[in-house]
């Protein structure tokens, strides 16, 4: 988390100079009128603006998440489609060839899930792409970054108490739970603190 959370800013040039083939990344700003959308492929980096601000683009992906935590099919439908829309479909053209999408999204994009949104009746964006989320295009670097093979140990962090209760994740608790059975030494915080307080004690 740390590696990827504080990594430092990398320049534009480096970051495309370390995509590989076949791989878009896709990153976000949104703005009070506008938000930005930049691709940045192996050696390539292009942005488009998309006429929509942050506050109406936060009312969509809360909609969306509503639509789909109530279980409304054909609401998640039509809010799915007017995200991908916005969000995708603008730079489709850059990710034509692609087979791997690594995206940086920013504000209420966070909380967006991106591989759920749907490009047609019956077929999703992770049907079409491998999907990987980061906190910042920098951290590019680290995808690829072996990892321990500790499996004996987990620390575990999901469901932070957050003042917009709306935000929550309704089964990170359950899924946590889940995951952590499978460790004999864990650490695990649900709920009662702050994600970041933790990581910097």
């Amino acid at each position: 988390f740390a590696a990827t959370a504080s990594v430092a800013t990398a320049a534009p040039e480096k970051i495309a100079a370390g995509i590989k083939e076949k791989t878009v990344l896709v990153s976000y700003f949104t703005g009070r009128e506008r938000a930005l959308i930049w691709t940045v492929r192996n050696r390539a980096i292009k942005a488009v603006s998309v006429g929509i601000g942050a506050e109406s683009l936060a009312g969509l992906v809360r909609d969306y998440r509503d639509a789909i935590a109530q279980k409304k099919t054909a609401d998640v439908l039509v809010a799915g489609t007017k995200l991908y829309d916005l969000l995708i479909e603008p730079v489709k053209a850059e990710l034509a060839q692609a087979q791997k999408l690594v995206i940086v999204p920013t504000g209420v994009l966070q909380y967006l899930p991106f591989a759920a949104l749907n490009v047609s009746d019956g077929r999703f964006l992770a049907q079409d792409f491998a999907i990987s989320i980061l906190p910042n295009a920098s951290s590019i670097d680290y995808l690829d970054k072996e990892v321990t093979k500790d499996s004996t140990h987990i620390l575990a962090v999901g469901n932070p108490r957050l003042k917009d209760a709306s935000r929550a994740l309704k089964f990170a608790e359950e899924e946590i739970n889940a995951i952590s059975k499978n460790f004999p030494h864990k650490e695990i915080f649900i709920g009662a603190r702050d994600a970041e307080s933790i990581f910097s004690t």
